[in-house]
């Protein structure tokens, strides 16, 4: 995917060629262990760099045969610099994932024991031992939800 810039004429009547603005451009792209078996050179190092299923040995032997990088000392750090980089993504979206999990499941829980024992958000919030500092917020979600 790609952005780019735009004019919006707010004063004025100047009509600018593109070349003079347009000057920045956001490109998005999108990794995946696939992208490591494409044709796309660019798609397959980023990829390579970035696995999170492929051995840092796999890689740096397919940096090495595949796109001509030394495994110099320095170059092998930043190797392995950009391949904690993408476990670190990784884990974060895993972390997140658990965290939206526990949330939803807490949300239900509570939902159910109102419904079930017809209790108050506060008192079902109460039977699970929900933090206080916690309660408002699912107080709202649980606004939210009905």
């Amino acid at each position: 995917m790609e952005y780019g810039l735009k004019p919006t004429k707010t004063i004025g009547q100047v009509n600018e060629p593109v070349e003079n603005y347009d000057k920045m451009k956001i490109i998005i792209i999108s990794l995946n262990d696939k992208g490591m078996e494409g044709d796309n050179s660019i798609i397959r190092l980023l990829s390579t760099l970035l696995s999170t299923t492929e051995s840092v040995e796999k890689r740096k032997q397919i940096l090495e045969s595949e796109f001509n990088i030394p495994m110099t000392k320095e170059i092998e750090e930043e190797v392995l610099e950009m391949c904690n980089l993408g476990m670190a993504v990784e884990l974060k979206g895993v972390n997140r994932g658990i965290a939206q999990g526990r949330e939803q499941s807490l949300l239900e829980s509570i939902s159910n024991l109102m419904e079930t024992l017809h209790l108050t958000a506060q008192q079902a919030m109460d039977a699970l031992k929900v933090p206080k500092d916690d309660q408002a917020h699912y107080a709202a979600m649980l606004g939210s939800n009905n």
